[in-house]
């Protein structure tokens, strides 16, 4: 009878951790997967793409390591700003980040600010962005991130300061480091 019972405990033990395992398998298996169907990634600008004050757009320098990590991410990239767009042309200029969006949003084009639920929506149809379309948005503003939410965004939140945040998908220190993590999820699947 004991012999049995361990045995019975054995069997339950190991099957537990076998669903454990799948469990856990499935779960980053379909985290990668939604990554490589992303259909929109979304930057801010100021303090995200870009750290700490800026006194002239000479202070940026060329972000040619950043342009390759955003190029080759899958799906279309967009800008969305509060910046007017002397300030977004200007900047992406500086950075060296030209050609690289396939849509630039910025206050004076939508007339509206982030968080204003509208400047999302006009956003949205400028990009043609369908709820249904995997939306990754990168931004140093926790409310900015939190309105998108109600779009069935992924949030991932840019601060050297605030790394946990629950309102948030995501936190990080710095974009490169953001999509550091992005990249390596991509590439367990490979």
């Amino acid at each position: 009878e004991t012999d049995i019972l361990k045995r019975l405990y054995i069997t339950n033990t190991f099957n537990l951790n076998i669903i454990i395992y799948l469990s856990i398998f499935v779960f980053f298996f379909k985290s990668i997967l939604f990554l490589y169907n992303m259909k929109y990634w979304i930057f801010d600008l100021d303090n995200t793409l870009y750290q700490g004050e800026l006194n002239h757009y000479r202070q940026l320098r060329n972000a040619k390591k950043l342009f390759a990590l955003i190029k080759n991410l899958p799906g279309k990239k967009v800008l969305f700003t509060n910046g007017n767009g002397y300030h977004a042309k200007m900047c992406i200029k500086a950075m060296k980040l030209e050609n690289l969006f396939e849509y630039i949003i910025h206050r004076d084009l939508i007339q509206d600010l982030k968080p204003s639920l509208s400047s999302y929506q006009k956003m949205i149809n400028i990009c043609n962005i369908k709820l249904e379309d995997q939306c990754i948005f990168f931004e140093d503003t926790a409310i900015n991130l939190i309105k998108s939410k109600k779009f069935k965004w992924i949030t991932v939140f840019i601060s050297p300061y605030t790394i946990n945040n629950k309102n948030v998908d995501y936190s990080f220190s710095n974009v490169y480091i953001a999509l550091a993590y992005f990249y390596r999820l991509m590439n367990n699947i490979k």
